[in-house]
């Protein structure tokens, strides 16, 4: 697991798996495991004028000589 990032209320988490290329959610609380897709996860930002939450993320990233 890689890159963990913080939902600007501090409720949920989002990570990149190295190995699967992939992104998921998870509520800090515990519970099921969300896949957001193929990727690997850059930045979270909220829009302050509407509140909504948005997820950067990378595809075809290369890390340590590796595409994920």
């Amino acid at each position: 697991m890689a890159k963990p990032l913080f939902i600007h209320d501090g409720n949920q988490v989002i990570f990149s798996d190295r190995i699967h290329g992939t992104m998921h959610r998870v509520s800090w609380e515990g519970g099921e495991i969300e896949n957001l897709g193929d990727g690997f996860a850059a930045a979270v930002w909220r829009d302050p004028k509407t509140g909504i939450d948005w997820h950067y993320f990378l595809r075809d990233f290369v890390h340590d000589g590796k595409l994920l």
